[in-house]
């Protein structure tokens, strides 16, 4: 694929207390940035220093533009992607690229498919991190078993085999975001799991992809009883309630308003 500067591609860092990891990830971008037009980390009120160690790595930063924004209030994880999705509407953005702030899943699984034109075939391109050829560093047995297990369901009522609910290393042609049906969603951790079964309801074409997932010095946010109990109420609404899941009410109470802490331009 050739340098195009025509084509829009946005990657979106969500961010919290990842201090220690955020400029690894931003150097994993930096190496292939003449592929992205904009790098855009959005911070979730950290209590730490997550934001200034963005901003340091972000200076060497070269051919794309970058931008840090912070939540006006925490959003959750389901509020900054969709704060992420409307700015890609609102720029009138080509692709969207989810990738984590605390550097679990690794950009360079996604980079030779966005090289070969691959994202262009599909509406979304989704990491899975229990396809055949992944690899997983030091996550737990338990939690493989468990998503493997709600994988099944979620495949069985979905009707279509689902490899990942949601790794949260994703690619989304913009287009497909268009109609802003992500507005409806609760902005928990598990709004890609929602996400996923609208894709397989209005049979989006996705495919998966491997990656590489390591768990080092990450900590988690998540409390693994409160998904998986999350995870059953999703599955039962969507499986006896189809239409209510589909079309629930936008929360008024969110503006996923932001203020802009750091923007650079492109760097030749």
């Amino acid at each position: 694929m050739t340098e195009n500067k025509k084509e829009k591609i946005l990657v979106f860092i969500p961010m919290y207390n990842c201090e220690n990891q955020i400029a690894r990830v931003i150097k994993k971008i930096s190496e292939n940035s003449f592929l992205f037009y904009e790098i855009l980390a959005i911070d979730n009120r950290s209590q730490d220093e997550t934001i200034n160690r963005c901003a340091e790595a972000m200076q060497e930063i070269k051919n794309a533009k970058c931008t840090i924004i912070k939540n006006t209030e925490n959003f959750n994880l389901g509020g900054s992607h969709k704060t992420a999705f409307l700015y890609a509407l609102e720029n009138k953005l080509d692709y969207l690229v989810v990738t984590h702030g605390d550097d679990q899943g690794d950009i360079n699984n996604l980079i030779p498919l966005i090289k070969e034109d691959v994202h262009k075939k599909y509406d979304c391109l989704l990491g899975a991190r229990f396809h055949k050829e992944s690899k997983l560093v030091n996550y737990s047995m338990v939690r493989i078993i468990a998503n493997k297990v709600f994988n099944i369901l979620y495949s069985l009522v979905a009707r279509k085999r689902l490899q990942d609910l949601g790794s949260g290393l994703n690619l989304y042609d913009v287009n497909f975001l268009k109609s802003k049906f992500f507005l409806t969603f609760p902005n928990n951790l598990l709004f890609n799991y929602y996400v996923l079964l609208y894709s397989c309801d209005v049979d989006c074409n996705f495919i998966y992809f491997p990656l590489t997932w390591v768990e080092e010095d990450q900590v988690s946010n998540a409390n693994l009883m409160n998904i998986g109990f999350t995870a059953l109420r999703i599955i039962f609404s969507y499986t006896f309630n189809r239409k209510k899941f589909l079309n629930m009410p936008i929360d008024t109470n969110y503006n996923y308003s932001y203020e802009v802490m750091y923007s650079g331009p492109a760097k030749d």
